[in-house]
């Protein structure tokens, strides 16, 4: 795992072959059961750098059971595999409503807020801050032209911590960004976010 994460980084090139192999993703979910602590860090990292240059891939590892173990991850005790776990699900979610989907039934959108809370608790810590970052992502994502997905993701709370996110330079961007899609086309959103301070 930890050298197909090492090849997965390496390029969008080496992440189509990866994926192309037969049964590397089926082996990388296999381990995210399956490994150890480490390994399942490693695992997530490189199906997170196939799935974010891979369309293929992500509808592959979305059609597994690989969505609920790795939104699980979020809240693990290893910081390392709750940022890669959030790495993965934010490449999982680009352009497939399939993947944002089963986030969602799988408890995602709690577990990511839970993630925006760590990193303002922890604002020095380098792996908190990159999961948290993540984590806005793939809000946004799950945001994104989906009223009903905006909405769950402010009742869970979302909205004070990225608005919190915001002072930071590791977590502005991604804050950024997933305001700016739970705000659109949503009213009650967009007043929530202006009293939360962040206009």
């Amino acid at each position: 795992a930890h050298t197909m994460h090492f090849l997965a980084s390496s390029s969008a090139e080496i992440s189509a072959e990866i994926a192309a192999s037969t049964g590397a993703i089926d082996s990388l979910v296999r381990l995210l059961y399956l490994g150890t602590d480490v390994t399942r860090a490693n695992a997530g990292a490189a199906l997170g750098f196939i799935c974010r240059d891979v369309a293929v891939a992500r509808e592959t590892v979305a059609a597994s059971h690989a969505i609920y173990k790795l939104v699980s991850m979020l809240d693990a005790d290893d910081a390392q595999e709750r940022k890669h776990a959030a790495h993965t699900l934010q490449g999982l979610c680009i352009n497939s409503a399939k993947a944002q989907a089963k986030i969602v039934a799988a408890g995602g959108i709690t577990q990511l807020v839970s993630l925006l809370q760590k990193a303002l608790h922890d604002i020095n810590d380098v792996n908190a801050v990159e999961a948290a970052s993540a984590a806005a992502y793939t809000l946004a994502w799950l945001a994104t032209e989906n009223h009903d997905h905006q909405t769950a993701i402010a009742a869970a709370g979302a909205i004070p911590e990225l608005v919190g996110m915001l002072g930071y330079g590791g977590t502005q961007a991604g804050a950024v960004n997933a305001l700016s899609l739970l705000a659109y086309v949503h009213e009650g959103n967009a007043a929530a976010i202006a009293a939360a301070g962040a206009i």
